[in-house]
């Protein structure tokens, strides 16, 4: 059985962040990653991904972003390559084609399965992502019928079967690939159900500066008045395009889509929707106005006269 003091679960951006800071304490630690660096990244998302986050932003502990285009948004293969440049300079302990497939405590610690053998640990952190588990409504009742995949399975218009396309969620996946399929010409309607719509550029800014400059991305988890709330709350209906437009709602009925209220049901090949869409939209329009609203304030109070 192999020792570390500290196991990291998983190789993406969280797992290697958390592997650099551990080897600057002197802190014993391994990387165990079940695919390549990055593999969800590679796998687990459609061709012409873009981050949501602009450039400034994705910088790594020892590492910030230094190149020429800080407010871009990098596609998902240069990010992948990052990830894999990052962790050869500083030289992260990673063990790559390394599944976990259980963890359990032990007197003095826990002890990992894995399908390269097993391991011991003091400490062992979950860094696999908090959107790592896909969830399939309505499986059984779409059985035999269209092609029912989920967001994670998509990956061009061109790989889809012929026919109308319906997306269920809108946030930032179901925005962004209803725009790719949209102006790929093909007909969409796209299900909203509860959503956060912000611009990506406010008083001249990308929203994320706001956010950072205001606190809202550093809370701690246990400073929130419901963090199982907190855990709920769908992505920004946002998208990471070259142009800084925004992809909502109202870009893509402009593309065509046609938009409904929450999926229901699903029974003999028939959908049910809810009558809900007005009272959805409103509410992340309301939900919009108070947080640019806060934005507005603290941006007046920090930096007078300026809007």
């Amino acid at each position: 059985m192999k020792h570390a003091d500290v196991v990291i679960i998983g190789g993406g951006q969280a797992g290697l962040a958390l592997s650099h800071c551990l080897g600057r304490a002197g802190i014993d630690h391994v990387v165990l990653e079940r695919g390549r660096i990055g593999e969800r990244w590679r796998t687990q998302s459609w061709r012409s991904l873009r981050l949501l986050t602009p450039n400034w932003l994705n910088g790594l502990p020892g590492s910030p972003y230094e190149g020429p285009d800080p407010d871009g948004f990098r596609t998902k293969d240069v990010f992948v390559h990052d990830l894999e440049t990052y962790a050869s300079r500083w030289q992260v302990p990673v063990e790559c084609s390394v599944e976990v497939t259980s963890c359990r405590r032990t007197g003095g610690g826990f002890a990992l399965a894995t399908g390269a053998g097993d391991w011991s640990a003091r400490v062992v952190v979950v860094a696999t992502g908090h959107c790592d588990r896909s969830m399939m409504p309505f499986v059984s009742e779409t059985r035999g019928g269209p092609l029912n995949i989920h967001a994670s399975q998509y990956r061009s218009p061109g790989e889809l079967p012929p026919g109308e396309v319906l997306i269920v969620g809108a946030s930032s996946s179901g925005v962004q690939i209803a725009d790719e399929l949209a102006r790929a010409g093909r007909r969409v309607m796209l299900s909203v159900g509860k959503h956060t719509r912000l611009p990506r550029l406010w008083r001249g800014k990308d929203i994320f500066f706001w956010l950072c400059q205001m606190g809202v991305m550093a809370q701690p988890l246990d400073g929130l008045a419901n963090p199982e709330s907190a855990r709920r709350q769908p992505s920004l209906q946002l998208a990471g395009r070259p142009d800084k437009a925004d992809v909502d709602l109202a870009t893509l009925q402009a593309l065509g889509v046609e938009l409904t209220g929450r999926v229901l049901g699903i029974a003999n090949r028939e959908i049910a929707f809810a009558d809900d869409l007005a009272a959805q939209i409103a509410a992340a329009d309301a939900k919009q106005a108070r947080l640019l609203t806060e934005i507005d304030r603290f941006a007046g109070a920090a930096r007078p006269g300026r809007r």
